[in-house]
């Protein structure tokens, strides 16, 4: 009997242990969709503006869609996304957006979504591919984006939240 106990006091030990890094793996899985997302998003808007001369704003999509944990799998037929040739099949945990910046403008803030038009100018930020997710169920939007600028990599909005 004491044999048992302590089994079983061995495999609870290692549950406590392993809970919390089998859930922040099931996080970086979940936050990786944002990642292949946001980089096909920026491959469809260098090639529109190879052939078009000009970027594409896209509104949120799934339109109307509160990022939550237990992800969705709406996606809107309309807005410019279809424009750019891009949708996204199955379920997903991100919404996502993207937002065209004015002359001058700073990287940050990031610029609203909206469907449109923008032109491509160089050496100055065009757009800005928005994920917003809320991973953790905690009522607090996490921000990932994606420029046209260099180095190209996602980058996390330093005000959104740790997922």
């Amino acid at each position: 009997m004491i044999e048992l106990m302590i089994v079983v006091a061995i495999i609870a030990i290692l549950s406590a242990v392993a809970f919390p890094y089998y859930r922040e793996f099931g996080l970086k899985a979940k936050r990786s969709e944002a990642y292949v997302n946001l980089g096909a998003i920026r491959t469809h808007e260098e090639a529109y503006k190879t052939d078009k001369g000009n970027y594409v704003t896209c509104a949120w999509n799934p339109n109307g869609y509160v990022p939550s944990a237990s992800g969705t799998d709406a996606w809107d037929g309309g807005g410019n996304f279809d424009v750019l040739g891009y949708r996204i099949q199955g379920r997903h945990y991100y919404r996502y957006g993207v937002g065209g910046y004015s002359g001058g403008t700073s990287e940050l803030p990031l610029p609203e979504p909206s469907d449109g038009f923008h032109e491509a100018r160089d050496s100055s930020f065009d757009f800005a591919a928005i994920a917003q997710g809320d991973l953790d169920g905690d009522g607090q939007v996490s921000k990932l984006y994606l420029s046209d600028e260099p180095p190209g990599r996602v980058q996390r909005d330093p005000a959104s939240d740790d997922y």
